[in-house]
């Protein structure tokens, strides 16, 4: 079940990551950027639990801890982020010269 989690931690951070590049730009017209780039942190979180969970008992557990305590993290700006909203120097240029909100 944690490789279930783990590719789906990955097709988010990739997905939001298309759509930051600018090689993903269709959503751009209908969605909040907050509701995408959010997304690359909660992938991380996602993947960075599972991958703790798939490891904690062998030989590398601790990689798993500090994983953990980065996805740890990548929760708390996910969770800012959609309390307090993208702040302006995150979103990407190209969606900001398209005039976005």
């Amino acid at each position: 079940m944690t490789w279930l989690f783990m590719a789906i931690g990955v097709a988010l951070v990739v997905g939001a990551a298309l759509a930051y590049a600018g090689l993903w730009r269709s959503w751009s017209t209908h969605v909040h950027p907050t509701l995408v780039f959010a997304w690359l942190f909660g992938g991380f979180a996602i993947f960075g639990f599972a991958f703790f969970g798939a490891v904690v008992d062998t030989s590398a557990g601790l990689v798993g801890v500090v994983v953990a305590l980065l996805a740890f993290v990548a929760t708390l700006v996910f969770v800012a982020l959609f309390l307090f909203g993208t702040p302006r120097w995150f979103i990407p240029r190209w969606y900001r010269s398209e005039g976005g909100r």
